[in-house]
């Protein structure tokens, strides 16, 4: 396997801190390399939107503010899709919550 590069792992850490890079560099091997590539094709053909409207649940958007791979334009149109989800910014990067 070819491991991703640490410039990769800082974009999607979105901090420069060596445990955390660390992690997701033993994350990385730990997932085939076909199932990376689906999960990036899916990132890449979603469109929820439709569904996105009729969550009948309180929702609660996490957009993070050192986020370098998602942007703005997308935490934008799902606030203007539902005003009425909370929203909190978070200062961390792409990959917080996989």
């Amino acid at each position: 396997r070819i491991p991703i590069p640490y410039w990769l792992i800082h974009l999607l850490a979105g901090c420069g801190d060596p445990a955390i890079l660390r992690h997701y560099r033993e994350a990385q091997f730990a997932v085939e390399p076909a199932v990376l590539a689906g999960r990036l094709r899916a990132c890449l053909e979603v469109d929820v939107r439709e569904e996105l409207k009729r969550v009948a649940v309180p929702i609660l958007h996490l957009p993070s503010r050192l986020d370098l791979m998602l942007a703005r334009k997308a935490s934008l149109e799902i606030e203007e899709l539902r005003p009425d989800a909370r929203v909190e910014v978070i200062k961390t990067g792409h990959a917080v919550l996989e």
